[in-house]
């Protein structure tokens, strides 16, 4: 986030996101929109406005009920205080 902030304003950064940094890439571009040219989720987790919310396919739903399994880096309390994205945003950067 002090990169981002350091960068001048002519400046666009294309950002990578894989696994959990799908998450810091998705509070850069809620926060810098304007900074940033695109963004890439390499296998990375891509949270919406409401981050509970989630987008399966309906014939990939099987499959994946059984390969999850529970892996929490972070509470979720504290994942949601930290990363609050707008619908207002969500959308803006490629």
């Amino acid at each position: 986030m002090e990169f981002m902030a350091s960068l001048p304003a002519d400046k666009k950064v294309v950002l990578v996101g894989h696994s959990f940094g799908g998450l810091a890439i998705s509070k850069a571009m809620e926060t810098f929109p304007e900074k940033i040219s695109a963004a890439v989720f390499l296998s990375g987790l891509m949270p919406g406005p409401n981050i509970n919310a989630t987008t399966v396919y309906t014939e990939d739903l099987a499959l994946a009920t059984t390969l999850i399994r529970p892996c929490y880096l972070y509470r979720v309390e504290d994942v949601c205080e930290e990363l609050v994205l707008s619908s207002k945003r969500y959308g803006s950067v490629r």
